[in-house]
């Protein structure tokens, strides 16, 4: 289980060790071009806390290039009503995308997007999650940061102990 930590403790993400092996494998399949896709999963009942449960292949409409990924909507749909019907529900997170380079800042359409995606009431998501996998050349580095409705990015680190319900986030 990995898991990434505001400075602040207002945000925490947990991805499993089997979601992160499917984006190694998605890169993998999309390599030497960018690919991306969906994540989903649950929250705390303090909404402070997201587990990522899946990330999705990229849907067939997306598109790419070496240095750009546009994700697109076939079946996303279908998708979203499977795991909001799933007990415990679960809900669109947010997104994630490879750059098949050691760089995994995030540019600023990425930026863009995601600020767009904050903002969109049909996403149902005012605070997305954005993951971005290197290259497996570079060993997979990951970026991942929260995007919020007003714009700004909350940077999330990688480390610190587990986080376990119940306790406090941002005292240590």
């Amino acid at each position: 289980m990995a898991e990434w930590v505001a400075a602040d403790g207002r945000f925490v993400v947990q991805l499993p060790s089997a979601v992160l092996s499917h984006l190694h494998e998605h890169c993998g399949r999309g390599h030497p071009d960018e690919t991306g896709g969906v994540l989903t999963g649950r929250y705390e009942a303090d909404h402070r806390v997201a587990h990522v449960t899946a990330a999705s292949a990229p849907p067939t409409d997306s598109r790419s290039g070496r240095t750009w990924f546009v994700r697109g909507i076939v079946g996303l749909a279908d998708r979203f009503a499977r795991v909001w019907g799933r007990s415990p529900r679960a809900y669109y997170l947010g997104e994630w995308h490879y750059h098949p380079s050691s760089d995994v800042r995030p540019s600023g359409r990425d930026r863009k997007q995601m600020r767009a995606i904050a903002r969109d009431p049909r996403y149902h998501c005012p605070e997305p999650l954005l993951i971005i996998v290197g290259s497996a050349a570079a060993g997979h580095p990951l970026h991942a940061e929260v995007v919020l409705a007003s714009g700004k990015i909350v940077r999330l680190s990688n480390g610190g102990p587990p986080y376990s319900p119940g306790q406090a986030l941002g005292t240590g």
